[in-house]
């Protein structure tokens, strides 16, 4: 193992907050991210119970004619089904020493108080976790590694987008299937030291295991498998839902555009006809999209494509949270469209936002203080542990109004 175990916050590495070191102001926390899907999706704490049941109607009852006699041999009942939803847990961590909670206790000692500070910065670490798997099928991946890089130190990811779900000091492993089978050296996680958002490169701190190979997948340990929330592309798969199909303890294949969203894999076609196609096939199903999800650089193609037809609008999502677009007018209404960091660059979403939900238990995330502390002193050492969490899943309660797009 090449990493060190329970790292704590010293006074040392806090030195870069202590106000010796800034003439003035605090600095900008360059690790926040934006993201418009989790902002504005309905959030519901009421995830008690060992899951969580979600009903559907997806088919009217059959039994009808133009004569009494046939409709009334033809009886059948309305089709429904249930998604038994179980929640998903992810875990944040932190220690800081005494002297270092102490020494930033004011702002004559510090620009910012640590534990203030660290508990934040955990908190949207969670949050950045938790909007990525928000687009995600449930497996934790965060990458693909591309080429061989042999026992090298680098590795260069497929997507250099994926970049950003990598932080310094994470641990990571490798499987090679999306799903968490097949793990590679899995007795010796890595330690992430270097990120390169512009080419798509991760450095670790020890070189990479011989069997580390091309389209590997890559994930933070303890993530691998089906761990997380299932996101979007689990509930609106590209791939129509084949017969052994088992979401949530429903077949979906028995009327998958009902059960399973509408699909467009149209690559050929620009963004903008895409989103015009998707919502057609939603309003033939009933429904009225409202929000389109596209990442940042589909984002811009988009832009450019529209030209002078582009209309702008203002925010969206949370009160204290603006999320700027563009508006795509359809037989449905205006669409609009919002850049996610989040977002796939290979996918984009056309959704009507109140057929979904985030149901969570407690706080999304919380602060653990089951015990009625917010902190835990460490055993072993002069300092404090403070634990953060969430248990949430994703739900909705009517797929055929949403759609995929290839990109």
């Amino acid at each position: 193992m090449t990493t060190s175990a329970y790292p704590t916050l010293t006074q040392g590495a806090f030195d870069a907050m202590l106000k010796e070191l800034y003439p003035a102001g605090a600095p900008e926390n360059v690790a926040m991210k934006r993201h418009p899907f989790m902002s504005m999706v309905k959030k519901v704490d009421d995830f008690e119970g060992d899951n969580l049941v979600i009903p559907i109607y997806y088919g009217n009852p059959g039994g009808r004619s133009a004569t009494f006699n046939t409709a009334r041999q033809n009886t059948s009942a309305s089709y429904s089904a249930k998604w038994n939803l179980t929640q998903m847990s992810d875990y944040g961590v932190i220690q800081i020493d005494a002297l270092t909670i102490r020494a930033s206790r004011s702002n004559r000692g510090a620009f910012v108080n640590a534990r203030k500070t660290e508990i934040d910065m955990m908190l949207k670490q969670l949050g950045n976790s938790a909007a990525h798997a928000l687009y995600r099928n449930g497996y934790g991946y965060i990458g693909q590694v591309s080429g061989e890089p042999g026992t090298d130190t680098d590795l260069v990811l497929t997507d250099a987008d994926d970049a950003r779900n990598f932080v310094v000091g994470q641990h990571i492993m490798w499987t090679g299937a999306a799903d968490g089978t097949s793990p590679i050296d899995s007795s010796n996680a890595r330690e992430v030291t270097k990120v390169d958002e512009s080419t798509g490169t991760i450095t670790v701190g020890a070189a990479l295991h011989t069997d580390v190979a091309d389209t590997n997948y890559i994930w933070p340990v303890g993530d691998a498998g089906l761990t997380k929330i299932t996101g979007l592309a689990g509930w609106i798969p590209l791939t129509t839902p084949g017969g052994s199909d088992s979401f949530f303890g429903v077949n979906r294949s028995v009327h998958a555009n009902r059960l399973a969203g509408q699909r467009l894999n149209a690559t050929g076609n620009s963004i903008e006809e895409n989103i015009l196609t998707l919502a057609e096939s939603i309003v033939r199903q009933g429904g009225a999209p409202d929000k389109c999800f596209i990442s940042h650089g589909n984002f811009s193609n988009l832009i450019k494509g529209l030209g002078t037809k582009v209309e702008y609008q203002g925010a969206g999502g949370s009160a204290d949270v603006g999320f700027g677009g563009v508006q795509i007018h359809t037989s449905a209404g205006p669409v609009m469209v919002h850049p996610d960091p989040d977002c796939p660059a290979n996918r984009g979403y056309v959704l009507q936002m109140d057929t979904w939900a985030l149901h969570h238990l407690d706080g999304f995330p919380h602060i653990d203080t089951v015990d009625g502390n917010s902190s835990q002193r460490i055993v072993d050492s002069d300092g404090i542990q403070i634990r953060a969490r969430y248990w949430a899943q994703l739900a909705c309660i009517a797929p055929a109004w949403n759609g995929v797009f290839a990109i």
